[in-house]
């Protein structure tokens, strides 16, 4: 993946927002962007799909779920020993309710 291609699909989530300026193009982090970077913090980390989907698929809607997808949500921290952690409430939030848009590269 080229740098305008990570951009358009961060664009696309709502993460950052392009503006024109004097003929160049200015990406700033949408609010969105700023909780994902500030729970990131020093380690950045991948957040898969699957994991985010093990904690927003309503039980009984599906027919079980894959159990990798739970795994890979405990192992990207969004499932804890007491239930859904803080991280996996922020990544739940912003695919159920973020904005986004479709994008062609």
């Amino acid at each position: 993946m080229n740098i305008d291609e990570l951009l358009v699909g961060l664009e696309s989530l709502g993460l950052v927002q392009s503006e024109s300026e004097e003929g160049t193009t200015l990406y700033r982090l949408t609010p969105q962007g700023l909780e994902v970077l500030g729970e990131q913090g020093e380690t950045p980390r991948d957040i898969r799909a699957t994991a985010v989907k093990a904690i927003t698929s309503v039980p009984g809607r599906f027919s079980g779920l894959a159990t990798i997808w739970i795994e890979q949500a405990r192992e990207e921290g969004l499932i804890g020993m007491g239930g859904i952690a803080q991280s996996g409430q922020l990544y739940a939030q912003l695919a159920e309710h973020g904005n986004r848009w479709t994008t062609l590269t």
